[in-house]
């Protein structure tokens, strides 16, 4: 989609970030010009063996990585038997991409607290 729509405005994405509408923090996330092969993902957060799924930010093909998550999704659970939890997730597809790095940065965030539900099955 996003390649699509840079070739229809002719026009370049130098950085894609990916934000989670449930984290507050009033600090507007620093950018770095992004290397290629790349995910920048704030420090911690990285539960159940995996790797912190708050914010990310990268180069367009990068990004386009990140985001392919979902088409492996069934392959990640079924076959390798990776727990269905984002942060689980996540931490195998960026193993499973081989050459592809990570590079932390320093961003204290939290989730909102209205994102804890008050409903329950009845």
């Amino acid at each position: 989609m996003v390649l699509a729509y840079q070739k229809r405005h002719h026009m370049y994405f130098d950085i894609v970030m990916k934000y989670r509408a449930d984290v507050e923090n009033p600090v507007a996330v620093s950018f770095e010009d992004p290397q290629e092969h790349t995910w920048y993902i704030p420090s911690g957060f990285d539960y159940f063996d995996g790797i912190n799924d708050r914010i990310v930010y990268g180069d367009v093909l990068s990004m386009i990585c990140y985001c392919s998550l979902i088409d492996h999704l069934e392959h990640y659970h079924f076959k390798s038997n990776v727990m269905l939890h984002p942060e689980s997730l996540l931490g195998h597809h960026r193993r499973s991409h081989i050459g592809l790095n990570v590079i932390r940065f320093p961003y204290d965030c939290t989730l909102l607290s209205s994102r804890v539900c008050s409903w329950t099955w009845n």
